[in-house]
């Protein structure tokens, strides 16, 4: 399991930015999941819920949230 944190200073990119749609601050969460079947078969399951604030107009830019898998094999 992994918690990321990041904050934006907002004298960081005072021209390349939009402070209105650009987010200030994010923060993730992520969890995964690795089983190992047997000696030839690995499967690999991610999960990572990533939060937002500010970069939309009225609110918070949405939460992304990412699930990915993987499966690999030895022959």
């Amino acid at each position: 399991m992994r918690y990321t944190g990041l904050r934006i200073d907002e004298d960081a990119f005072p021209i390349f930015a939009d402070p209105d749609r650009s987010a200030s601050a994010a923060d993730a969460f992520a969890a995964g999941l690795t089983w190992h079947a047997n000696r030839q078969l690995t499967l690999v399951f991610d999960f990572e819920r990533t939060s937002f604030a500010d970069g939309a107009t009225g609110g918070d830019r949405p939460a992304e949230v990412v699930f990915l898998g993987r499966a690999q094999t030895v022959f």
